[in-house]
């Protein structure tokens, strides 16, 4: 019976939906270069990218918010310098939690 059900329930997501998706990955993509090439003042750098992840995981939820935290935390972590770092445990539980938050 719980087959029938799932296979009604699988609709195809509206076209608006895929587009929101592509344009966040895309503007997350951008902010991890960013902050990982030019962003830097003194030494220092911006965490724009984990503003980013925690926006993505309050709009999209928390499965969004921990996809976004850990392919972007992986890709700050070997891009930044070092290639072992919590980064992108740190981003996975930013990402989740401001998901469930708004859930």
């Amino acid at each position: 019976m719980s087959l029938l059900n799932r296979a009604d329930n699988n609709e195809k997501k509206p076209l608006r939906a895929v587009a929101y998706t592509v344009l966040c990955t895309a503007i997350l993509f951008c902010s991890v270069i960013l902050q990982t090439t030019c962003l830097s003042f003194f030494g220092k750098a911006a965490d724009i990218t984990l503003a980013l992840v925690c926006a993505i995981g309050f709009i999209m939820g928390e499965r969004a918010g921990c996809v976004s935290g850990l392919l972007s935390g992986i890709i700050v972590a070997y891009l930044g310098g070092t290639g072992l770092s919590f980064a992108p445990v740190i981003y996975v539980i930013c990402g989740y939690f401001c998901g469930a938050l708004v859930g």
